[in-house]
């Protein structure tokens, strides 16, 4: 070919084709060799993909089993494989080499799948006698009567004098590259090429060629590189389209799992959930639907496009996600993101959550949203120290029902149909009951603020909203302001016990104990959830309900409160046991001991369900079981049954980590006792959840009583 052909893939056709450039791999001691390649249908004979000689060579035995040879010198050749690759599908192959460490591995789609220990070290790649002085590509490069031409399409071959770690090279298969100050970046991912473990970039003066068959010209395919070593075409009189997956792409809507939904389907894996890889990256150019748990490192829904996920499925984004179109998760599905996971998103970027609030018109829900209202976003690091600014804020006004349409207000004490703006509130850094904050609909609610709202009075025990807008991502900080600023007599109910009302800002659920323990010396190590059961009026005094507890020890049910200080009667009514997660759109209160920040990241973000009792939803009064999780600790639970016949629940826990001093996180306070009551005891302060050491013959717990 003599003309210019763009994002091509050289097609070889097993007889006489192949591309040459003169060698600049021999006598070289670290070596990473990669290719995308996609062998032909009956191949059944040994087929050389790229390489020098026998020095190094990428190749297929019989046509299907991928190995990575090297010659050292005065040594004989040394083989590492895979297991066989399917015929006419795209499949990329990595084969490294190291001389500091005499291993030798192959990697296919990124995970490394086989390794040679040479046993020595220092040992230099020397090709023999017969090698023709070239690194050739679609045959092998030294003089032989059987050349053993490829048949198939080869695409993206790159060659590093450096060893890349399986990290690296997972990051690359999926996107070309490109330089970016130095360093090797991806073509779709804007983010440079690293070693998450070690921090580590890919130098681009370590690529000493690379053939993206990105532009053919006049019988030559182009060294991006910079280093000019340009590709010689032999025989060759075929340039197909390039239809690697880099990245896959959807073209028609239809299923995840149906091959015409992908725009090369016919000759990709994508179709088959169980094996993609957690490092793929994914272009949304249609509306695409899945039943299915999907893992990626890169995930990009175009505008006026969608993914919905059904089934309760997750989707998991580990590095780089860009929403332009609409992510919509259905019933209990989720978006996870992790620690290195940076969201960018156009101005019409959104996810969509639905949660079920209490529907009681007397009722409080206490809630969170796990969006905020739209805006065009950049790259930026999302999980920094500092607050995440690519979140944004939400308000009342963009809650719509489950059926897309806008929520109604009143300001009526109810009206059937409505939120009334009369029980719409929030609660920041608090003493007293009357530092509740009221809330009109478009009041700013900051990402990680909780709210709460009574039940329009639907049909139903529960009232379904829809959360519509740009998912919360990354670090998210609430000011946390010990308002008293008396360190020595904390918890003291309207004098020196700061609280704070604030929720999960994910669209997942998210891990309490991480969430503890991420903000030890700010708050006191336990989580409050409300709960409200019973009562169908608007009287303070006359609501049924109270807070549920957790902290690392325990989970208890909650009291009927009393009064406007937090007390009990003394009298566990709440139906609804805590888990070790908080499901998405729910807030909680907990005590401020410290001044400085709260901090929520996607290290506390977990995929739980409510479906399967692993999530607790605090809403409605329906009864659940707790799904029992392995614990590391050995809990007594004690209960108290008074002359009035109400019951006094503690817990007393066991551990090699916990001490008989103050175990923050798992000690928790008894604000409440009464003239008929027991509990544990930490210095002066009466305990409702106590830890201590590991249990032995000599432990002993002391219980203390109020008795009449």
């Amino acid at each position: 070919p003599s003309t210019i052909i763009d994002r091509a893939t050289l097609d070889f056709d097993g007889i006489d084709d192949y591309v040459s450039t003169p060698s600049f791999i021999d006598g070289t001691g670290e070596v990473t060799l990669m290719a995308w390649v996609k062998n032909d249908s009956g191949n059944t004979s040994n087929m050389v993909i790229a390489g020098e000689g026998n020095g190094i060579k990428l190749w297929l035995l019989n046509g299907t089993t991928p190995i990575f040879s090297v010659t050292t010198v005065g040594n004989p050749i040394r083989n590492v494989a895979s297991s066989a690759l399917p015929y006419d599908e795209w499949h990329h192959l990595t084969g490294s080499y190291s001389a500091t460490t005499g291993l030798l591995k192959i990697y296919i789609d990124g995970k490394l799948r086989s390794t040679y220990d040479f046993g020595a070290t220092g040992l230099m790649i020397k090709t023999t006698s017969s090698h023709n002085g070239n690194f050739e590509i679609g045959r092998i490069s030294r003089t032989q009567a059987n050349r053993e031409h490829f048949k198939g399409d080869i695409d993206e071959v790159r060659v590093f004098d450096s060893i890349l770690t399986e990290d690296q090279i997972q990051r690359m298969v999926y996107q070309e590259i490109q330089e970016n100050g130095g360093n090797v970046r991806g073509s779709v991912i804007g983010k440079d090429v690293v070693d998450i473990a070690s921090n580590s970039k890919v130098s681009w003066s370590n690529l000493i060629a690379y053939y993206p068959m990105t532009d053919i010209v006049s019988s030559r395919t182009l060294d991006y590189s910079g280093n000019n070593r340009s590709l010689f075409l032999y025989n060759i009189n075929t340039v197909l389209e390039q239809t690697a997956p880099m990245p896959y792409e959807s073209d028609t809507d239809g299923a995840w799992s149906n091959t015409n939904t992908w725009k090369h389907g016919d000759v990709w894996d994508i179709e088959a959930v169980s094996s993609n890889k957690d490092w793929s990256i994914v272009r949304i150019n249609s509306d695409v639907t899945t039943t299915s748990n999907h893992t990626n490192l890169g995930l990009i829904i175009e505008d006026g496009e969608s993914l919905t996920v059904n089934s309760d499925k997750y989707i998991n984004n580990s590095w780089y996600m860009e929403l332009n179109g609409t992510l919509d998760l259905a019933g209990d599905s989720q978006l996870l993101q992790g620690i290195n996971s940076d969201l960018v998103t156009s101005a019409s970027g959104k996810v969509l959550r639905r949660q079920n609030a209490n529907a009681n018109m007397y009722r409080y829900t206490y809630m969170a949203s796990p969006v905020g209202s739209l805006g065009a976003t950049t790259l930026t690091n999302n999980n920094g120290s500092s607050n995440n600014t690519n979140n944004s804020s939400f308000s009342l006004n963009m809650l719509k029902e489950g059926d897309g349409t806008p929520v109604e207000f009143t300001t009526a004490h109810q009206e059937v149909g409505k939120i009334s703006t009369r029980w719409t509130y929030t609660f920041l850094n608090g003493i007293t009951y009357y530092d509740w904050l009221p809330l009109a609909p478009a009041t700013t609610i900051a990402p990680g603020v909780g709210y709460i709202s009574k039940g329009t009075g639907s049909a139903g025990l529960t009232q379904e909203y829809l959360f519509e807008g740009k998912p919360n991502n990354g670090t998210v900080l609430i000011a946390a302001d010990d308002v008293d600023g008396d360190s020595g007599n904390e918890s003291q109910p309207d004098v020196t016990q700061t609280t704070t009302l604030i929720g999960n800002p994910y669209a997942s659920a998210i891990d309490a104990h991480q969430f503890i323990n991420d903000n030890a010396g700010v708050i006191d190590g336990t989580i409050y959830l409300w709960q409200q059961w019973a009562g169908d009026n608007h009287i303070f005094r006359e609501y049924e309900g109270g807070y549920a507890v957790i902290n690392l020890m325990s989970k208890i049910r909650a009291y009927q409160f009393e009064g406007y200080s937090g007390a009990d009667t003394g009298s566990q009514d709440g139906t609804k046991t805590p888990t070790q997660f908080i499901g998405v759109g729910q807030s909680f209160m907990t005590e401020v001991v410290g001044d400085g920040n709260i901090e929520f990241n996607n290290g506390q973000r977990a995929y739980k369900r409510e479906s399967n009792g692993e999530v607790e939803f605090f809403s409605t009064t329906e009864t659940t079981q707790e799904k029992q999780l392995e614990d590391p600790m050995q809990i007594l639970t004690l209960e108290f049954k008074t002359s009035a016949k109400t019951i006094r629940e503690i817990a007393v826990g066991f551990s090699g980590f916990t001490s008989k001093g103050f175990d923050y996180g798992y000690d928790g306070k008894m604000f409440d006792a009464k003239t008929e009551d027991m509990y544990t005891m930490w210095n002066d302060q009466k305990m409702i959840t106590q830890a201590y050491p590991a249990i032995n013959s000599k432990t002993v717990v002391p219980l203390e009583f109020n008795i009449t």
